[in-house]
């Protein structure tokens, strides 16, 4: 009887650690700095849900994907708070059933290098304030929306080597200030 308690135990113990470890490849350390790598499950079905915090760090490394489409919750795959937020996406992919990277309002950094960025809604969209979108070697696809949407302020949009599109919307939208697209 000792032993198939024991037995129980262990099993329950490893199980709980499995789960642990492998609850997501987004994952925060240091705090306000998230990092998404290949670690199972790939992609992660959570994404980063940071929108209390401020002056966000998120890397999405090579390989590494979220995809939070048919997810319960309708999560925006990568979503920050207010303050000045730098995103850097590199030869992975990030896929939302809302927003792809929703960078919350003031002045945010997204970077998205040879990865694809998709969503049904909006793909980017970095809110209000001074904020710079780089797009290189990419795709940035919307469903039923617009691809990049950027907000009030002085917004920069460099897109090189890419292809931003949205199937029923334009595929970079800024509000009315001294935007610069390129």
């Amino acid at each position: 009887m000792r032993k198939l308690l024991l037995a129980t135990i262990i099993a329950v113990a490893i199980s709980f650690t499995y789960t642990d470890l492998t609850y997501a490849v987004c994952v925060e350390g240091p705090p306000d700095t998230f990092t998404c790598n290949t670690n199972p499950p790939n992609p992660d079905l959570t994404g980063v849900q940071a929108s209390i915090a401020n002056d966000v760090t998120v890397n999405v490394l090579p390989d590494a994907g979220i995809d939070t489409q048919g997810q319960p919750g309708n999560l925006d795959a990568i979503r920050t708070g207010n303050g000045s937020d730098d995103i850097t996406i590199t030869d992975g992919s990030v896929r939302a059933e809302i927003v792809g990277v929703n960078a919350g309002n003031n002045d945010d950094t997204v970077k998205v290098i040879d990865s694809i960025v998709s969503a049904l809604e909006r793909a980017i969209e970095p809110g209000n304030g001074a904020d710079t979108v780089m797009v290189e070697g990419s795709e940035v696809t919307s469903q039923n929306e617009i691809a990049i949407q950027t907000g009030n302020d002085n917004d920069v949009v460099i897109v090189s080597g890419s292809r931003v599109t949205s199937l029923v919307d334009d595929g970079i939208e800024t509000a009315n200030q001294n935007d610069q697209v390129t």
